[in-house]
């Protein structure tokens, strides 16, 4: 026998009209219920549908249908990872970003996280069939994800920021010029009078990572300068202690006299590793970071950062995502934000004797 909405009215312990209510996104109905409906629709296998005009609860025939209106969300993805991954700075004012955007198209926001891509793809899916959300905002870029796949395969709208790693002429993303701001850092430390300088990052498979160090490589190529196999650590693993590969670059005989790192908190981290070293910043080693988060305008000292314009990130991203929504068939637009240095106090020219 088939379900009926009075199946799905009695298994959420709700009336028959608040079922047609929740399912045409009615504001009245609390988050709780519409979550309790939902979930017995998905118990139920109940099919919704989209094209008929939803009606008379009282008809005989128990059929069920909703308005061709659909909820105005839009999704926020997370990268897959454990809970201590989310505390990231850059994140959570990209997420800001996408909020205020969509707040100012009349738009709801839904983060969407996991530990795992299944975890995260099941949570889509349902998300998806049920037409609770228009469409998705990825909060980072990777190679060969299968959530990526999914959105492409069945043509759901998501944005992307960073730069694309699959279906570039497709994919719409709003990104930095990584490679001109690792230059734009490097000269920077270069210009002050820095020539031993090392790059330091945690991930350097991480699409903006690589390019912030081709940016730095290619700087320090064009200045002449070498650049040793151990001034490039692109794997280092937090917290730091006087054991990692950074430690011991920071103790030898051919210590650098700038760091450039690639986000704030592998900067903060460092700074750390060098109040346990007695290495003093700015005096023995100057540190550059990315990003310009609340953390490194109150570290001691204050950190000189790179500035990526993080909201703005999510601004154009949320926005973008909409105009997908509302204009379907719409090009792939591919948005670059500007970047800008923060000069602060973890920068000066290398003593005479380094």
């Amino acid at each position: 026998m088939a379900v009926t909405i009075r199946d799905v009215a009695a298994l959420a312990g709700v009336s028959p009209a608040t079922v047609s209510r929740t399912c045409n996104n009615n504001p009245a109905i609390s988050a709780e219920t519409r979550e309790k409906v939902w979930q017995a629709i998905a118990t139920l296998g109940y099919k919704v549908s989209a094209t008929s005009n939803a009606t008379n609860v009282n008809n005989e025939k128990n059929s069920f249908s909703i308005h061709n209106k659909l909820p105005r969300n839009i999704g926020i993805i997370m990268k897959p990872q454990d809970k201590r991954g989310y505390d990231n700075p850059f994140v959570t004012r990209c997420i800001r970003g996408i909020c205020q955007a969509a707040m100012e198209q009349h738009y709801s926001t839904m983060i969407i996280s996991g530990e795992s891509y299944q975890e995260m793809l099941a949570c889509i899916q349902d998300l998806v069939q049920f037409k609770r959300i228009q469409g998705f905002v990825f909060l980072y870029s990777a190679l060969d994800d299968p959530l990526i796949n999914y959105m492409h395969q069945y043509r759901i709208p998501f944005v992307v920021i960073g730069k694309a790693s699959a279906y570039v002429n497709d994919t719409v993303y709003v990104d930095n010029d990584n490679l001109v701001a690792g230059q734009d850092a490097a000269n920077y430390l270069i210009e002050m009078g820095h020539k031993k300088i090392a790059f330091v990052c945690d991930n350097i498979s991480q699409i903006f990572a690589y390019e912030r160090n081709a940016g730095f490589r290619l700087s320090m190529m064009q200045h002449n300068l070498d650049t040793p196999d151990n001034y490039l650590i692109c794997g280092i693993t937090m917290p730091l202690d006087k054991n990692s590969s950074l430690a011991r670059l920071l103790l030898s005989d051919n210590r650098p006299t700038a760091l450039l790192i690639v986000d704030d908190t592998v900067a903060l981290a460092t700074l750390q590793l060098c109040h346990e070293l007695n290495i003093k910043v700015p005096e023995d080693l100057s540190i550059l970071t990315f990003n310009n988060s609340v953390m490194v305008k109150l570290s001691t000292p204050a950190l000189s950062t790179i500035d990526v314009n993080s909201r703005q990130l999510g601004m154009e991203a949320g926005s973008q995502l909409i105009d997908m929504v509302e204009n379907p068939g719409m090009s792939a637009t591919k948005i670059i934000v500007p970047h800008y240095i923060v000069k602060r106090d973890s920068c000066l020219p290398p003593q005479q004797n380094s």
